[in-house]
């Protein structure tokens, strides 16, 4: 029963975060026209491979809208790009806690851990994936990224043993 309470009072928190970021004053100064003009220009620096111009924008972006996890995704994949592997991860552990059940982001986490030498941790991740895609067909592409993932781990971990 306690784990049970204990998922409750996370999911309650996850809330109670989530309207505090919603009515944050720094949403209210940007319109939400602006913020997909900014997106877009975020988005043809990254389609250019200006990683850094991209990763400027989804910056102003995740100050203020911090609470759409489609910005914070752009923005932990730009760090992830410029090598901030160590910026990227909280990032897109909030872009998850904002929205849970979409394997995209845990996806994208899952990366970054592989990146920063974190193994274990994408391991957890992408049981998460795996489970976030099971019986959703519209996300058989993320299921096989993470078995695919999956499998090269194991191998890795089966030479590394060797």
């Amino acid at each position: 029963m306690d784990e049970i309470d204990g998922a409750t009072d996370v999911r309650l928190q996850l809330q109670q975060v989530s309207a505090m970021l919603a009515a944050s004053p720094a949403r209210q100064r940007l319109t939400d026209a602006q913020a997909e003009a900014l997106y877009a220009q975020g988005y043809l620096h990254q389609c250019a491979g200006k990683w850094p111009l991209a990763r400027d924008h989804f910056q102003m972006l995740a100050i203020y809208r911090p609470d759409e996890p489609r910005y914070l995704r752009a923005l932990g994949i730009a760090f992830r790009k410029t090598g901030r592997l160590e910026e990227a991860l909280p990032v897109q552990r909030l872009a998850m806690s904002l929205s849970p059940a979409d394997p995209v982001l845990s996806m994208d986490l899952a990366e970054t851990l592989i990146a920063n030498h974190q193994f274990a941790a994408a391991r957890a991740v992408l049981d998460l994936t795996r489970a976030q895609c099971r019986g959703q067909p519209a996300h058989a592409r993320q299921m096989a990224q993470a078995e695919g993932l999956q499998s090269l781990l194991q191998a890795a971990e089966v030479s590394d043993a060797a």
